[in-house]
Protein backbone atom coordinates (compact mmCIF):
# COMPACT_ATOMS: atom_id res chain seq x y z
CA UNK A 1 0.00 0.00 0.00
CA UNK A 2 2.57 2.66 0.99
CA UNK A 3 4.69 2.03 -2.36
CA UNK A 4 0.93 2.47 -4.23
CA UNK A 5 0.95 6.16 -2.43
CA UNK A 6 4.07 6.92 -3.09
CA UNK A 7 4.10 6.54 -6.73
CA UNK A 8 0.90 8.06 -6.63
CA UNK A 9 2.29 11.13 -5.23
CA UNK A 10 4.61 11.40 -7.52
CA UNK A 11 2.83 11.02 -10.59
CA UNK A 12 0.28 13.49 -8.63
CA UNK A 13 3.70 16.20 -8.23
CA UNK A 14 4.83 15.81 -11.70
CA UNK A 15 1.41 16.99 -12.62
CA UNK A 16 1.67 19.58 -10.71
CA UNK A 17 5.35 20.84 -11.67
CA UNK A 18 3.77 20.20 -15.22
CA UNK A 19 0.55 22.47 -14.51
CA UNK A 20 2.34 25.53 -12.40
CA UNK A 21 5.39 25.42 -15.46
CA UNK A 22 2.27 25.94 -18.01
CA UNK A 23 0.86 28.63 -16.20
CA UNK A 24 3.79 30.22 -15.16
CA UNK A 25 5.14 30.26 -18.72
CA UNK A 26 1.15 31.61 -20.38
CA UNK A 27 1.44 33.94 -17.67
CA UNK A 28 4.83 35.44 -18.33
CA UNK A 29 3.80 35.53 -22.23
CA UNK A 30 0.81 37.30 -21.73
CA UNK A 31 2.09 39.91 -19.18
CA UNK A 32 4.78 41.25 -21.04
CA UNK A 33 2.65 43.85 -23.22
CA UNK A 34 0.67 44.77 -20.08
CA UNK A 35 4.20 45.58 -18.06
CA UNK A 36 5.28 47.58 -20.68
CA UNK A 37 2.32 49.36 -20.68
CA UNK A 38 2.88 50.29 -16.79
CA UNK A 39 6.35 50.71 -17.19
CA UNK A 40 5.20 53.83 -19.67
CA UNK A 41 3.18 55.11 -17.11
CA UNK A 42 5.62 54.60 -14.22
CA UNK A 43 8.14 56.77 -16.12
CA UNK A 44 5.96 59.84 -16.26
CA UNK A 45 6.36 62.46 -13.03
CA UNK A 46 4.25 64.64 -11.75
Amino acid sequence: MENEIITLANQVLELLTNYIGFVVAVRNSSQDKPRRKSSKKKKKKH
